[in-house]
């Protein structure tokens, strides 16, 4: 991991072990190392690079999905729950069948600007959605992240422009800025989102982690050049790239 991110030119025997996890940033949790072995380590690369580790450390600028990943997810409630329920009596057909049909909608817009779009739901089923999107609470690892790092973090978000001051209005306190994929016209599936993010605030790709809890956003993000992790609070096992706690990153 110490010579992927921080391209060390000189090769330690401790750092050729696996390690445990491949990720970020502690030796104390990331490698299987004894106290003395860590030691030996921590002087050898103080002799190498942990001056330019800690330089990197301190521009780190997280991007951070916001529903399922900072604040607990509402859009299963909404657009599984209420609206099926709604064309279901609109309709004068089961809840089944109208949750059937709602998935068939939502399968041909998947990925499209539309999938995200408020207005045009609205517009297609003939019913107010906007009412029923609430505020949701903030999950205990998001907490203690954005109270260490919520000023070097950006959230970007696929909540409509509408809805966006309910989705983050209890993380806005904590975080330095929030768009959503509307303020670019471009979904987060795509790399060009980053790209045009990355412009707007004149940001380094390599300074750059971003978190999100869909793989398609963040194989997009990977592809923008960012070190990006799919977060999976039920994970049972480890796996590169995926972390099952936002406690992982800090």
């Amino acid at each position: 991991m110490w010579k992927e991110l921080f391209s060390l030119s000189t090769t330690h025997p401790f750092l050729e072990r696996k390690p445990v996890r491949k990720e970020l940033f502690s030796l104390s949790t990331t490698y299987a190392f004894s106290s003395q072995e860590k030691g030996q380590i921590i002087t050898f690369l103080k002799s190498k690079s942990l001056d330019s580790f800690m330089e990197w450390s301190s521009r780190i600028i997280f991007l951070m999905d916001n529903d399922g990943v900072l604040s607990q997810d509402n859009e299963d409630k909404v657009w599984l729950g209420v609206v099926p329920e709604e064309i279901s009596k609109k309709r004068n057909i089961s809840f089944k069948e109208a949750y059937d049909f709602c998935i068939e909608e939502y399968k041909k817009f998947e990925g499209m600007e539309e999938w995200y779009d408020l207005d045009f739901w609205e517009k297609r089923f003939g019913f107010e959605i906007k009412k029923h999107v609430r505020s949701e609470n903030i999950f205990e690892d998001a907490k203690e992240f954005l109270e260490k790092f919520g000023n070097r973090t950006i959230v970007v978000t696929a909540a409509h422009p509408s809805i966006i001051n309910i989705t983050t209005k209890k993380i806005k306190p904590f975080v330095s800025k929030i768009y959503s994929t509307f303020d670019f016209g471009i979904p987060k599936e795509n790399p060009a989102f980053f790209h045009a993010l990355i412009k707007k605030e004149h940001l380094t790709p390599e300074n750059l982690v971003f978190v999100d809890d869909k793989t398609g956003n963040v194989e997009a993000a990977r592809k923008a050049g960012i070190k990006s992790f799919l977060l999976d609070r039920n994970a049972k096992e480890k796996k590169e790239s995926v972390i099952s706690s936002l406690k992982e990153l800090m």
